[in-house]
């Protein structure tokens, strides 16, 4: 994805990739939106109409939050009626999209707000950092991902395409298999000419991958890299570039 808008994205199988499920990890992600104040918009009657608000209360115990909007009487009355309401907010670069219904009016400290359900899938759909990079073949990148309960023991995964953002591997689990969102490190990821750099990987997607038996490419975003980290990563990407670029150059001439 290239570019994120403002306004909902349509729902289709393409977006299941950036779904993250789970009570307690959509209510801490919630809770982030409110303890920044991060604005949120609410778009109703098929995103004929919309308004914004905040996040007011967050309550997993209670399976809840609490909204309040910006509208007139007239927009409240239209959200308290509307049959499915799209929520879209941002934290800094990711876009943030769930869908509520069964709007409550209700007083919060003598605002006035809804209640609803806390959304059982919410979307985060974060922007690329930068283009991704193909290793060479010649000279494959390597991650070593840490098998879990065992002392410096790694399974190697290949490198299929990397960015400063996050990385793809081709995953052929042996000792252990990855899931969507489970959060993996630390992680020793080899790069050509530059070295070793450890790292922390999110699982963002997974997908089957033709012509390997059990493979599956793993999408995977860097969690708090280092900025020594970082700057190993942009060195790798350079060299990756500077390589495209000659060979590029070669063909034309």
């Amino acid at each position: 994805m290239s570019m994120i808008t403002p306004f909902p994205e349509a729902e289709s199988a393409a977006l299941d990739r950036f779904a993250l499920q789970g009570r307690d990890a959509i209510a801490a992600l919630l809770g982030e939106l409110k303890e920044r104040g991060s604005l949120v918009t609410l778009y109703f009657d098929d995103a004929a109409g919309f308004t914004v608000g905040n996040l007011l209360d967050v309550d997993a115990a209670r399976d809840a939050i609490v909204l309040d909007c910006a509208g007139d009487v007239g927009v409240q009355r239209s959200i308290a009626q509307a049959g499915d309401i799209v929520v879209v907010a941002f934290l800094d670069t990711t876009k943030i999209q769930f869908t509520l219904a069964d709007a409550e009016p209700v007083d919060h400290d003598g605002r006035a707000a809804f209640r609803l359900r806390l959304p059982r899938r919410l979307l985060r759909i974060q922007r690329r950092g930068g283009p991704r990079r193909t290793p060479h073949g010649d000279r494959p990148a390597t991650c070593r991902v840490p098998v879990p309960g065992s002392v410096d023991q790694y399974e190697p995964v290949r490198v299929l395409d990397i960015s400063p953002g996050g990385l793809a591997v081709l995953a052929t689990p042996r000792l252990f298999e990855l899931s969507r969102d489970q959060v993996v490190g630390p992680c020793r990821l080899d790069l050509p000419d530059v070295g070793q750099i450890g790292v922390a990987l999110r699982v963002r997607y997974l997908e089957a991958w033709p012509g390997e038996l059990g493979g599956r490419r793993c999408g995977c975003e860097f969690v708090d890299l280092g900025d020594g980290a970082r700057r190993s990563l942009q060195r790798y990407l350079d060299r990756l570039e500077a390589t495209a670029r000659a060979g590029a150059d070669a063909h034309a001439s």
